[in-house]
């Protein structure tokens, strides 16, 4: 494949291997345009109502366009074989982010959802279902642009075949009770695979984890997950029932959309807005004393300028810097802040 041209495009590169089949970079030959090229595994290509459904899915997509989804540019056929062009997005995914960084800060972690949830609003809108949420599907250009990629793609397969053959096989973490069930999937589907994947962001962990597959479906079926913010102090309680109901088993149960899990995490992030003074009793913890003076900083220096601004005026309203030196003011100050 490699050196070679399909139709417009000569195929540059091998950039990824899925259970639907590979992904390549390929340039258009006449517009010099960079695209990323699904070739759909021989398996899927010979199955005609597999075959079908995939190309009336690619068409769907072809027709809507939004900044956060990895938008589907073309799809052609040649010599039996399905082709699907979709922009190129040459930076990280956030599966390799959190494997470089762990645990992500809230405010990075929600800005990241919110972008995710927009693109979930306006494909849900449109009829379409990604199933397959996961960090593996969360990019980011390098712009630092969120992308969703392959939305549509498990809807148009997975229905009739088994959850391993679209891809679950590695998104068995990040799997919905109603998927394991085989029972009809829709909008909310996605939001609990997302819910999964904000816990995961601000834990470092899956709620659910086994060596066997067998075991982490069980839990998606009986097993209560820890409060997330039992792993992280950082989380308040009210972000943290957000993330337990968005994973909650009964699809009811959870958000009505993605719209309404948007919301109330903007309205969760106000009660993270406050200094965290569970470093009081950290002991010789000095690495978490640490990370709260770093995480905090912004507030200690808001609260030094306003210790400022009052104590100049106090010391003498309409006295200026310029008439002090450095030495009188502080120990104005000084003295203002701690014996007045």
């Amino acid at each position: 494949m490699i050196g070679n041209s399909i139709g417009e495009y000569k195929i540059v590169e091998k950039v990824g291997q899925g259970g639907m089949g590979s992904v390549y970079r390929a340039v258009h030959s006449k517009l010099d345009q960079t695209v990323a090229i699904k070739v759909l595994s021989s398996e899927f290509s010979d199955n005609p109502s597999m075959r079908k459904r995939f190309i009336n899915e690619a068409r769907i997509q072809a027709k809507f366009s939004h900044p956060n989804v990895v938008n589907v540019l073309n799809f052609f056929e040649i010599d039996n074989k399905a082709y699907l062009v979709m922009e190129y997005i040459e930076g990280d995914t956030l599966e390799k982010m959190l494997q470089r960084k762990g645990i992500l800060h809230i405010d990075e972690a929600l800005n990241i959802s919110y972008s995710v949830l927009n693109a979930l609003m306006f494909m849900h809108s449109k009829g379409v279902i990604h199933r397959d949420i996961k960090p593996a599907n969360i990019m980011f250009t390098k712009s630092k642009v969120v992308k969703v990629a392959d939305f549509g793609i498990a809807k148009s397969v997975d229905e009739k075949t088994k959850h391993t053959k679209t891809g679950m096989l590695g998104s068995v973490m990040y799997l919905t009770p109603e998927q394991i069930l085989g029972d009809q999937t829709s909008a909310s589907t996605d939001i609990y695979s997302f819910g999964i994947t904000l816990y995961k962001m601000l834990t470092g962990r899956t709620p659910f984890t086994s060596k066997s597959e067998f075991e982490i479906m069980k839990s998606h079926l009986e097993k209560q997950p820890v409060p997330p913010n039992e792993y992280n102090d950082y989380i308040s309680k009210s972000l943290s029932k957000v993330i337990l109901k968005s994973i909650s088993k009964d699809p009811k149960k959870r958000y009505s959309s993605a719209s309404a899990f948007s919301q109330k995490l903007r309205s969760s992030k106000k009660e993270n807005f406050r200094i965290n003074l569970n470093f009081l009793n950290i002991g010789e913890n000095v690495d978490s004393f640490r990370l709260f003076l770093k995480r905090n900083l912004h507030v200690f220096i808001i609260i030094f300028l306003i210790i400022m601004i009052f104590s100049i005026y106090k010391i003498s309203p309409t006295l200026s810097l310029t008439y002090l030196s450095i030495k009188e003011y502080f120990l104005k100050l000084y003295l203002n802040i701690f014996f007045s």
